[in-house]
């Protein structure tokens, strides 16, 4: 099995930083891309958790990790 590179929450949102930078701001994120405004603002500050819909905008995937202890 290949690894594959790990993003923590923090990665996340500093690409959505960065696209939203790209649109315009936030707003015109959130427009091109179906969602609401005040959920991509509210991701932005780590107040909500990222839908599956944002994180395949983003190119990223929520996936559960198991290790042992």
């Amino acid at each position: 099995m290949s690894e594959l590179a790990v993003f923590d929450e923090m990665d996340v949102r500093r690409e959505l930083k960065r696209a939203c930078i790209d649109a315009g701001g936030t707003a015109e994120f959130a427009r091109k891309n179906g969602l609401s405004d005040l959920y991509v603002t509210d991701a932005l500050k780590g107040e909500v958790g990222y839908s599956s819909k944002l994180l395949d905008v983003l190119g990223f995937e929520s996936v559960r990790r198991y290790v042992k202890a």
